[in-house]
């Protein structure tokens, strides 16, 4: 890239003293709270530029009492196996600040303002895919959060927690541009690739296949790789991840085609036959 690293983010990781919050969210829904609609609270959201996929919809309920906010969020079902690779999912984790957007006197106007800086915040459990929250005024501007879970056992603490206006346009934009990766086609020089083993390819060249390679033979050229709609199969001269994977196998099916690709170049970065030549790696139906 020829633009300069813009920094995001920077923060400071210590070790714990390993106390646990003495805020007690066993007790539920929050004895002396009152209830807070939430049947607009995406609607509201939208409203303010907040654009929530399905996922990251997950606030289920909400009370009040006094300052404090309590709510209770949830990921989605098809979104629970996800939950374990995390100290706390992303989703999840946004959608606690969620109960702050709703309430008899929003109306949608408020200002749009976003999460910027986080102090004190110790993780006591991971994985939980619903949580039960708790947020308090801490001094002028800052919030305080507990989070639990189902059960009340506690799973993450954040001493202090600070927004910082946006607007909706800029809110907005940052969607679509200054993206880190992008998708750039490039015309290929010359004569196109054979697809698969022993195909030949413009000006002569002798490609070979996958399974030629690993099955011991000759390197006199290039040595294609093919990734087929199922994935990468390094036994027949691709890589398959295997059929049939509906929405909920994405994830999965994803690593492990990229595992499957990974395995190859590994192969072929060991084996010393091929050092002269490229590795190609061929993908059909990517985007």
């Amino acid at each position: 890239m020829d633009a300069s690293w813009v920094l995001h983010a920077d923060g400071v990781l210590g070790v714990s003293a390993g106390a646990v919050p003495g805020v007690d969210l066993s007790a539920w829904p929050p004895p002396g709270a009152a209830t807070v609609r939430t049947d607009d609270a995406y609607a509201l959201l939208q409203k303010q530029g907040y654009a929530y996929g399905p996922v990251f919809r997950g606030l289920k309920a909400v009370w009040r009492r006094g300052d404090e906010v309590f709510a209770e969020v949830e990921l989605p079902e098809a979104a629970h196996g996800d939950a374990e690779r995390f100290g706390i999912h992303p989703a999840l984790l946004d959608a606690t600040m969620h109960a702050l957007g709703v309430g008899e006197d929003v109306t949608g106007d408020e200002p749009t303002e976003l999460p910027f800086s986080w102090t004190d915040v110790s993780l006591h459990a991971a994985g939980a895919h619903a949580l039960r929250v708790r947020l308090s005024p801490q001094g002028m501007n800052s919030l305080s959060l507990t989070l639990a879970d189902q059960d009340g056992a506690p799973v993450a603490t954040i001493g202090g927690l600070t927004f910082r206006p946006v607007s909706v346009e800029q809110l907005g934009a940052s969607r679509t541009a200054g993206a880190l990766h992008e998708v750039v086609w490039r015309p290929l020089a010359g004569a196109g690739a054979g697809a698969g083993a022993g195909a030949g390819a413009g000006a002569g060249v002798v490609w070979s296949g996958w399974d030629e390679f690993v099955g011991g033979g000759v390197v006199s050229g290039p040595v294609v790789c093919e990734v087929g709609a199922g994935g990468v199969s390094a036994g027949a001269g691709g890589v398959s991840a295997g059929a049939g994977a509906g929405a909920g196998g994405v994830v999965s099916g994803v690593r492990s085609v990229v595992g499957g690709v990974l395995g190859v170049v590994q192969e072929w970065l060991k084996d010393g036959r091929g050092e002269e030549w490229p590795l190609v790696v061929v993908t059909r139906g990517a985007v």
